[in-house]
């Protein structure tokens, strides 16, 4: 007998956009560019539109190459309504509470730049960790570290 595994994926033209199935999701650096040994805010965005709670909404938030979390910025989180986060390598994850019906939440943490680099990276992902068919995903994100004079390209 043959035994195959057949995995396919394509890519559509252009700039993918963001998506929402229940959560609305932004994920935006505070400036495009930043200074290597710097550190720049990202604000992340969740809004509710539906009319039911969204009960432990997870967010999976990338985390670009030459960048590190802050982890004071990130303890800073943690109380109503992150629960908990974690850091895993290339991905940080946020643990909240709840999201109330047409509630948006707002949170903001600090990546430090440790490498010169550009970044074209995916966005956040968020879904009800119980109800994973309520998800949304942001839109990619550009960010650049540099040395010496800051320029946006």
């Amino acid at each position: 007998p043959l035994r195959v595994d057949l995995r396919t994926r394509w890519r559509t033209p252009g700039v993918p956009t963001a998506e929402a199935h229940g959560i609305e999701v932004t994920l935006t650096p505070a400036a495009p560019t930043v200074q290597r040994g710097q550190s720049l805010p990202f604000t992340l965005t969740l809004h509710n539109p539906g009319a039911q709670a969204i009960a432990m909404p997870t967010v999976q938030i990338p985390i670009p190459p030459g960048f590190t979390p802050d982890p004071d910025s990130l303890a800073a989180l943690v109380g109503a309504p992150v629960a908990r986060y974690e850091t895993l390598g290339s991905r940080l994850d946020l643990y909240l509470t709840t999201l109330a019906p047409n509630e948006t939440l707002t949170l903001t943490w600090r990546l430090t730049a440790d490498a010169t680099c550009h970044v074209m990276h995916r966005g956040a992902h968020a879904y009800g960790y119980y109800d994973p068919d309520t998800h949304g995903f942001s839109a990619p994100f550009r960010v650049q570290a540099t040395d010496g004079t800051l320029s946006s390209r």
